[in-house]
């Protein structure tokens, strides 16, 4: 942590920016000072996290594409949830290349892990839970489309990261892939 500085942090696929909102909670108990931006490709979406935001959380949401995304103070960290299994095989690879390159402190990605027992829950959760049928459907293209270990670690060559530089943690069929720097 600078001395007297503020760090800067993004998140990509902010959605309806409960992340962003938790992460400012968490540096007021604590006293950090962070510029937080949150990007997303939909217009409706960042209209919802801004409305859902309060203005003293001082949270710039942004519509548009990580890859035209530019901070004049720089990025010192980088943030994205539930967002790579929407991506292709090569925007993954680039997205963790921009990462790479762009956050100075550090970057973290979240997402779900592809194995059959989240795909087929999703079945048996909607059926308990009575959750409409396009939400059983769009859980289920989502954990399908979602990458495994061997291939984040194929991902991570592919983008030029070396395995011992990030850390590939899992929990309940889900990712946590980042480094610190």
């Amino acid at each position: 942590m600078p001395s007297g500085g503020t760090l800067t942090l993004v998140d990509v696929g902010c959605g309806y920016g409960d992340l962003l909102r938790a992460i400012r909670r968490w540096a007021r108990r604590r006293g950090i000072p962070l510029k937080l931006y949150g990007l997303d490709l939909s217009e409706e979406t960042v209209r919802i996290a801004r409305a859902a935001t309060d203005e003293a959380d001082r949270i710039d949401y942004q519509v548009g594409d990580i890859f035209d995304f530019r901070s004049t103070a720089g990025i010192d960290f980088v943030a994205s949830s539930l967002l790579t299994h929407h991506l292709s095989d090569q925007l993954i690879i680039k997205f963790l290349g921009w990462m790479e390159g762009t956050a100075r402190k550090g970057w973290l990605i979240y997402d779900l892990q592809r194995h059959l027992v989240p795909y087929y829950f999703m079945g048996v959760a909607g059926a308990v839970l009575c959750l409409h049928p396009m939400v059983v459907h769009d859980g289920r293209i989502s954990v399908a489309r979602s990458l495994t270990r061997r291939e984040w670690r194929a991902r991570l060559t592919a983008a030029g990261i070396p395995h011992d530089a990030v850390e590939l943690r899992w929990f309940l069929y889900r990712f946590v892939i980042g480094r610190i720097r």
